[in-house]
């Protein structure tokens, strides 16, 4: 994850004009620096091949071209042969630069910015794209280290190690809350709910707040104190990082850091099904069969079982139209109750086991059964694990 011109826009979007160059707003942006006196005539060759260097941002007032607007030209074409990302201009002179260097820059898609709100100071820029670029890499290392943590072949006692790697300050006992966003979640949305997060309740040395994959991780731990109940922390979630009201999965309690992984996969199964009924919050313990499905709904033979199962249902509602999976997903997601299925679907209860008897036509297998209405229900519910972890 790299910090790029375009976060750095979006910063300043209400300060900055873009010149030229909006097809350059994906360079990246690995370090921060001024253009002070490097250009002048006089001192020409001595600076300018030193100072800048690639995917840098470039601060300047061009003092030094007040006089003669014309020398900006000569900056962005060696600006352009280091490398660097892209040029900001405090407007204090109010120079109006030359239409030829405009489209020059924006025929190398070089982002060229005008800087017009005065109260915005150029060491306050700088120190900002710094702690940007930082907070990026770190996020980026940490997603990584996470991503070992919940890689199936990572063995507890390397979890345990990559965990102490990412917050030192870890305990032994932790719970994780997964804030589901899918594609509402945005480079810059997470660094909003970072800032609001650090000094808040919440941010104590035992937990951490990152960004993974389509959600944002909070992980709490502690050793000898009691941990907060779930509603308290869901609702200091949303109260503190003033977050959307979106699903939150939450893992089961773990006592050991080792299993960080489990409960981090806990969390964000949770959170998908907090989704996809607009539950608020669910926790992993409320899941039911799905339970031990969702960790295994990828493996071969279990895919194969459903889809041995589902397939001729799912072929007979492409040729008819028939809605027999809507109402298996239902009876199944019901607990199996005809009652609730209908009351879902908006539909009689005699409809409802007169498809479930065309699904026992197709399958051999008769809802009526107890032995066969489970592998009914357990096929849909392999189908429908794996289709929800496709989300994330």
């Amino acid at each position: 994850m790299f910090y790029t011109v375009s976060d750095f826009y979006n910063t300043y979007s209400d300060q900055l004009r873009l010149l030229c160059g909006k097809s350059g707003l994906s360079r990246r942006i690995s370090s921060v620096g001024i253009l002070d006196y490097e250009f002048l005539p006089e001192i020409s060759g001595k600076y300018k091949h030193y100072n800048f260097d690639e995917d840098q941002l470039v601060v300047s007032t061009l003092l030094y071209a007040r006089n003669n607007p014309s020398l900006v030209g000569d900056a962005i074409k060696d600006l352009l042969n280091a490398g660097a990302s892209g040029l900001v201009i405090k407007d204090i002179f109010r120079l109006r630069i030359p239409e030829p260097i405009l489209r020059y820059a924006e025929a190398r898609n070089f982002p060229v910015f005008i800087l017009e709100e005065r109260d915005v100071y150029i060491e306050d820029i700088i120190f900002n794209v710094k702690s940007a670029i930082l907070r990026q890499e770190s996020s980026g290392r940490i997603e990584r280290e996470l991503d070992i943590i919940t890689s199936e072949g990572t063995a507890e006692t390397d979890v345990l190690e990559h965990a102490r790697l990412i917050n030192p300050s870890f305990e032994t006992q932790h719970k994780v809350y997964y804030i589901f966003q899918g594609d509402r979640l945005v480079r810059d949305s997470f660094a909003d709910y970072y800032r609001r997060y650090t000094g808040s309740p919440l941010d104590i040395p035992e937990s951490m707040l990152a960004r993974y994959e389509r959600g944002i991780l909070y992980i709490t731990s502690w050793e000898h104190k009691a941990g907060l109940g779930d509603a308290s922390i869901v609702e200091a979630i949303r109260e503190e990082l003033r977050i959307p009201d979106t699903a939150i999965g939450i893992s089961d309690t773990h006592y050991y850091l080792g299993e960080l992984g489990t409960s981090i996969k806990e969390a964000m199964y949770a959170s998908l099904v907090a989704d996809e009924d607009g539950s608020g919050y669910v926790t992993f313990s409320d899941l039911g069969l799905m339970r031990p499905v969702f960790p295994l709904s990828d493996n071969k033979v279990m895919a194969d079982f459903s889809s041995a199962i589902l397939s001729p249902i799912r072929d007979f509602d492409l040729e008819n139209n028939g809605k027999l999976m809507e109402t298996l997903g239902s009876w199944s997601r019901h607990g199996m109750s005809f009652p609730e299925a209908a009351e879902e679907l908006h539909q009689h209860e005699n409809t409802l086991r007169y498809r479930m008897d065309k699904i026992g036509q197709l399958t051999g297998l008769d809802f009526k059964k107890a032995h066969e209405a489970q592998q009914l229900n357990m096929a849909y519910l392999i189908s429908h694990c794996k289709e929800l972890k496709s989300r994330l």
